[in-house]
């Protein structure tokens, strides 16, 4: 019983930790066949993804230690067991995928609007985190679903002007001209076109 009790609460942490060092070409994949328009993402650098996985493993062990004694109260158990995954699990894909688009405070922007959409994500993707076998495949399934679930939150923050049309896309693709953010013209490798 104690070590199913303490698989079920490091699923999600050790998928998340595990998963970060390479799900970066997934959403690179999926933004190629979907989102051809979209300008290299950011580079993010080992470091920041390091303290990023280590900061969301820390966040999901505090929080299920906490909830612990409510797992051992059915039919709650299941409930915050989901509630606090999902959650937990939305806020760390989506952060995987905004920060590759987004500066930060573009990124809380969108998901502070999207957060409903966002957190029924979340809990799409602990449901899947927990069947044994569909588990193994979460991080890759995950990515690739929050990649669109993202986009349509980003294209709805643009029109309704809660970030501007390239707010905080990093990298190749924006240039400056007169004080202002232009977008260039480039490929998906950042080579400027004509």
């Amino acid at each position: 019983l104690g070590m199913t009790v303490l698989v079920i609460l490091l699923t999600p942490a050790v998928v998340g930790l595990a998963s970060s060092f390479f799900l970066e070409s997934v959403a690179d994949a999926v933004e190629d066949r979907h989102y051809p328009a979209l300008p290299p993402a950011r580079e993010q650098p080992i470091a920041e993804a390091i303290v990023l996985a280590l900061r969301f493993t820390g966040l999901v062990l505090v929080l299920n230690l906490l909830a612990l004694p409510l797992y051992f109260i059915p039919p709650l158990n299941l409930f915050v067991f989901y509630a606090l995954n999902g959650y937990l699990l939305s806020k760390e894909y989506y952060e995987l995928v905004a920060l590759r688009r987004l500066d930060r405070a573009s990124a809380r922007t969108v998901w502070r609007r999207g957060r409903g959409r966002f957190f029924v994500a979340g809990l799409l993707i602990a449901g899947l985190a927990s069947v044994p076998v569909a588990g193994l495949l979460t991080p890759v399934v995950a990515t690739a679903f929050m990649v669109h679930v993202f986009e349509m939150a980003r294209q709805r923050a643009q029109r309704r002007g809660d970030i501007g049309p390239g707010a905080g896309v990093s990298g190749a693709g924006v240039g400056v001209q007169g004080g202002a953010d232009v977008p260039q013209k480039t490929d998906r490798r950042g080579e400027r076109g004509g």
